[in-house]
């Protein structure tokens, strides 16, 4: 038993040196895995916390999209409506216009002067245009009350 004693004790504490060694190379690496575990559950829930954002816009967006989607049914609904009422409108005014002689004079007869300038104007394209157009074309003859073109006084 001595002998064995004799023969071990320079062993052992070699592979005791080793033992802890390998002990604290194991630890490290079991620290450096948890580290890297915890990183990407942190990743993951950021990356999850995205997802979820970009599933809330996608949702509003998709709402948007059928609320346009809607109104546009609605649009094309009225705009039908309208234009039937439309061609309705202009069907009977032809057949008034047939049909009696005196509304057939009147809506065949010149607009006056001062109307038919109303209608005139040159092609506008955007709002400076238009202010231009307002600012430069004519003025109509003042309302009076028949003496000398003196407006009406007010009452």
């Amino acid at each position: 038993m001595i002998l064995l004693k004799q023969l071990l004790t320079p062993l052992l504490l070699p592979l005791l040196i080793a033992l802890a060694v390998f002990a604290g190379m194991q630890t490290l690496r079991f620290n450096a895995a948890d580290n890297r575990a915890t990183q990407a559950e942190a990743s993951t829930a950021l990356m999850q916390a995205a997802i979820t954002g970009m599933e809330s816009s996608i949702d509003a967006l998709d709402e948007s999209v059928k609320r346009t989607e809607k109104t546009y049914e609605r649009l094309a609904t009225t705009q039908s409506s309208l234009s039937q009422s439309l061609a309705k409108s202009q069907k009977t005014i032809e057949a008034l216009r047939h049909e009696n002689s005196a509304f057939k004079t009147w809506a065949d007869t010149a607009l006056p002067i001062a109307a038919q300038r109303l209608r005139e104007r040159p092609a506008i394209t955007g709002a400076e245009g238009y202010l231009r157009w307002l600012s430069r074309r004519d003025e109509l003859p003042a309302v009076g009350n028949g003496t000398n073109g003196q407006p009406a006084p007010a009452h």
